[in-house]
């Protein structure tokens, strides 16, 4: 009896965690999103290193000074800065 229920546990905690796997990762694909773990400091304060943050697309002109944007430049990594800030680089 025990075991039953202990293997009933079980497959309710491996069905939940799939679930938050597709819940977090899959639908947000699906709906047009990229999803990025913050690896550096440069957002600290705003988003902290470790989080898992989304995107998408958007028409640059949308942007206002303080939104959080994510580019790219042909061979560096990743970036992701506030709009406006001048610090970037």
């Amino acid at each position: 009896m025990k075991k039953q229920l202990f293997n009933t546990l079980l497959l309710a905690v491996a069905i939940a965690g799939i679930s938050l796997a597709v819940l977090v990762l899959i639908v947000p694909r699906s709906l047009g999103y990229e999803a990025y773990v913050i690896t550096g400091d440069s957002m600290d304060g705003t988003i902290s290193r470790g989080s898992l943050i989304y995107t998408q697309p958007v028409a640059a002109a949308s942007l206002v000074s303080g939104d959080i944007v994510t580019f790219d430049r042909a061979g560096e990594p990743q970036r992701r800065r506030r709009a406006g800030d001048e610090h970037a680089r």
